[in-house]
């Protein structure tokens, strides 16, 4: 089950056996996106049988200080409804963490990480993706 900006992943672990994990991509934190996580997590689950990890990453920081949700919550006539998730702002993450770990997934946005933007740190990514292509 996937669409343009979002993959779902069969994993297991020791502690939690075999789940799924959710992973939304955003440009920018969306308000609306607490109440899509709680659909995707429940429509998963139910299409797969399996329980749900739902991780939104965000790639840019918001242009306002909105507070980034990492739930859902609603109540209605005594009825509620709540949904936790995992949020990754990507402007948080240290840009040289990535390149001494060579996290090779994350080389590609070093530019947008905390520390990327400096030239060096730019090159430095540069020279480890060009490292990894194939022949």
């Amino acid at each position: 089950m996937s669409r343009a900006t979002d993959v779902l992943i069969k994993a297991r672990s020791p502690r939690h056996g075999t789940f799924l994990v959710a992973n939304e991509i955003q440009f920018r934190p969306d308000s609306r996106m607490p109440q899509r996580m709680r659909a995707y997590a429940g429509l998963a689950e139910e299409r797969y049988g399996l329980p749900v990890c739902p991780v939104v990453v965000n790639l840019l920081a918001p242009r306002s200080n909105m507070v980034i949700p990492e739930s859902y919550h609603s109540e209605l006539m005594g009825l509620m409804a709540h949904q936790d998730f995992r949020v990754l702002n990507l402007w948080e993450v240290d840009a040289q963490a990535v390149l001494e770990q060579n996290w090779s997934t994350l080389l590609p946005f070093v530019p947008i990480l905390r520390g990327g933007q400096r030239p060096e740190v730019v090159r430095q990514a540069l020279a480890q993706l060009r490292r990894r292509e194939p022949g």
